[in-house]
């Protein structure tokens, strides 16, 4: 992996702890949000119901005297609080000629544009962020030095709130999409009367309406756009001494068609359109792009010529792919221990005896409840007290996945042993093995399966970014690419195949076997 691919890396991990804390606000904010319309809605209910039913006649008298002052404060609020979205609210001499109907929709518009204006500054507070983080990646990468665009805030403003998809900035797009959630709760609401719902039908009706629409508006918005403020900024560096780039997916297997088509060409930066040959490609793109240089000689002669001699070489390490396999090995790596003792006792040296409790203890837990539902599970256990701080579950019989980056991202100083169960007899799998070799935060890890055998690994050495594997066997999955391409193979196949392959070279080439624990008085 080149030093440009691994900063990159380094870069989205940044981009989704800040994006996962962004979104745990936005939350937050939203349940209250919705709690204010319920309780605005049992008001109405309070005042014109009978019955836990308004009528909706009642709906259509003109707009009391104290809803209308009501109103006028919400809005005069707003005014104070966001002079610069004022234009956006309804006409206020309109409110003297409204029913009780239009005066709630009123008061929802109203609550509509609060949850834009509080997007709104949020998302421009983070995508500012990324902006400048990326911008300096670059100009580090190219040997600008660290915090090259410290001196230029106004950066940001390039990439940030920009119409660069369809003629629309992400401004625009809050405000429509706030414009659309008030339309639709407002049409809810009045069919609502109109056949006579109960409050609490109503209520649970525009709850999923509001919570469904305004989170995953707000969750794709932040994704898409910074996912293009990270591509554009990290690309501004780049645009004076190179040419090309090609798109760089996500190496996961979830890459979409279009994105793994693009990324087979070679496309020219002063060319490049967001949306359409760069990131984003597509709502809720992870992609990224690499710098293409056909012939590096010949690169260096320019860039001497350019700017005199020095860094050339320097960049152009850092650019290209360059092997790194070698060096890495020697650095990471894993022992193994082979434990069959039926009581699921774990005894690692150089670990206190709290912590080998606890990953006993979590190592059972695990083993008992997979023999119950044939699913996987895991504890994530502290390396520092032996405690058990997180669970999860796929839920799945028979199949693998989790989630517990956020716990980790939440907990960056700790360190974690990963225990989970194998229903199969298999060691590890390629997943185990890029966990383990390829998180800073979890240096142990053990499989236990059905038959009671505990495999126990501990990671020496710095962790591996994760397409370091697959660079490593870049040559042997070609193969089984082509074979794919040509028939030989089926994508199943394939993929069995290419789970093997990683998996047999990582035990063999970063693997110590044989190192065996020795408890009560057996060794296997």
């Amino acid at each position: 992996m080149s030093y440009w691919k691994n900063r990159q890396e380094q870069l989205k991990k940044q981009m989704e702890k800040d994006e996962t804390a962004l979104k745990k606000r936005l939350s937050s904010f939203y349940d209250t949000e919705s709690k204010k319309l319920e309780r605005l809605i049992a008001y109405y209910f309070q005042q014109y119901g009978k019955d836990n039913v308004i009528e909706y006649r009642r709906m259509m008298e003109t707009l009391s005297d104290e809803d209308r002052r009501l109103l006028i404060k919400q809005m005069d609020e707003f005014a104070d609080k966001y002079p610069q979205y004022e234009h956006l609210m309804p006409i206020r001499e309109s409110i003297y000629k409204l029913d009780r109907l239009e005066g709630l929709e009123y008061s929802i518009k109203m609550q509509q544009l609060e949850i834009g204006a509080v997007n709104n500054e949020e998302i421009t507070k983070y995508l500012e962020h990324l902006a400048m983080d990326g911008a300096n990646i670059a100009a580090e990468t190219l040997g600008f030095g660290k915090n090259f665009y410290s001196n230029n805030p106004d950066i940001a403003k390039l990439f940030v709130n920009v119409p660069w998809s369809n003629g629309k900035s992400f401004s625009d797009r809050i405000w429509g999409d706030a414009n659309k959630l008030a339309n639709y709760l407002n049409t809810d609401i009045a069919q609502g009367f109109a056949r006579g719902d109960s409050y609490e039908k109503l209520v649970k009706h525009i709850r999923s309406r509001f919570e469904k629409v305004s989170r995953n508006d707000a969750y794709r918005l932040i994704y898409t756009e910074g996912t293009y403020v990270m591509a554009e900024s990290t690309m501004q560096p780049f645009k004076e001494d190179f040419e090309k780039y090609r798109i760089s997916i996500v190496e996961d297997g979830k890459a979409c068609s279009v994105c793994k088509g693009l990324s087979e060409k070679v496309f020219l930066i002063s060319e490049r359109r967001p949306g359409t040959n760069f990131p984003p490609l597509h709502p809720w793109c992870r992609c990224t792009f690499e710098i293409v240089v056909e012939d590096w000689d010949a690169w260096m002669d320019e860039y001497v010529k350019k700017h005199g001699a020095g860094q050339e070489k320097k960049v152009s390490d850092r650019l290209r792919e360059t092997p790194g396999a070698t060096n890495a090995k020697r650095n990471t790596g894993a022992t193994v221990h082979y434990n069959k003792n039926y009581d699921y006792s774990i005894k690692l040296e150089g670990y206190s005896e709290e912590v080998n409790k606890g990953m006993s203890a979590a190592a059972e837990k695990v083993a008992q409840l997979g023999e119950k539902d044939r699913c996987e599970h895991m504890y994530l256990v502290n390396l520092e007290d032996g405690n058990l701080e997180y669970y999860e579950t796929n839920g799945l019989p028979d199949s693998v996945g989790y989630d517990f980056w956020e716990e980790l991202d939440n907990n960056p100083d700790k360190q974690y042993a990963f225990v989970h169960n194998h229903n199969t007899d298999g060691m590890f799998s390629e997943t185990d093995m890029r966990t383990l070799l390829g998180t800073e935060q979890i240096s142990v890890m053990a499989a236990v399966r059905n038959d009671a055998v505990i495999y126990v690994a501990e990671r020496s050495g710095e962790p591996l970014a994760s397409t370091f594997f697959d660079d490593l066997y870049q040559n042997e999955i070609d193969v089984l690419n082509d074979q794919l391409k040509n028939g030989k193979i089926t994508a199943g196949e394939r993929a069995v195949k290419r789970e093997k392959l990683i998996v047999e070279n990582l035990l063999r080439d970063y693997t110590k076997g044989g190192s065996l624990i020795e408890q009560n008085g057996r060794k296997e």
